[in-house]
């Protein structure tokens, strides 16, 4: 179907100046470009992290690295630090 760009989800981020906003819809399989933009950290962080395999889950696809957006909002979702000093939900 023309124009159909696949499953997205709504990332709960903070509203940052020349970043993702706040519920903005991203598509299923991220860039490293896209997630670093999220993060706020740069694609070569994010390279570094998958060479010392640090917890953000990556997809390969050929010679082509994805994230899934579930993943990352875990990943921010676990650096949750909350107000009573607890990490995350659990």
């Amino acid at each position: 179907m023309p124009g159909n760009v696949g499953p997205v989800w709504s990332l709960p981020l903070l509203t940052v100046p020349g970043r993702m906003r706040s519920g903005m819809e991203v598509p299923e399989l991220m860039t490293a470009t896209q997630v670093a933009r999220i993060l706020g950290v740069s694609t070569e962080t994010l390279r570094k992290w998958r060479a010392r395999r640090m917890c953000l889950p990556y997809v390969r696809v050929g010679r082509h690295i994805r994230y899934r957006a579930a993943d990352v909002a875990a990943f921010v979702e676990r650096g949750t630090v909350m107000p009573d000093g607890k990490h995350g939900r659990g």
